[in-house]
């Protein structure tokens, strides 16, 4: 099919569109002097797994698709940036 052309079901008939959307996931660590990082986390601090805030806990067994008929079209993938660490 070309760009921009709707899709078609075997019936020729135009599919409903679909939008793609992003979760995103953080991993939070803290750091502790003579240790390093680590995974335990105090009461006070974020979630392990979080939204940005970090104020919602965020698990991968936890996030399901949305419920108006959508599906994940994907694996998970990590996003590393410049402050990501090697871990």
């Amino acid at each position: 099919p070309r760009l921009g052309a709707p899709r078609l079901s075997p019936a020729g008939r135009p599919l409903p569109y679909r939008k793609a959307g992003v979760m995103t996931t953080y991993e939070n660590q803290r750091f502790f002097p003579g240790l390093g990082w680590g995974q335990k986390m105090l009461p006070t601090d974020r979630w392990r797994w979080s939204d940005a805030q970090g104020r919602a806990e965020r698990r991968r067994e936890q996030i399901a698709a949305p419920r108006n008929g959508g599906a994940f079209i994907g694996e998970w993938h990590v996003f590393v940036c410049s402050d990501t660490d090697v871990e």
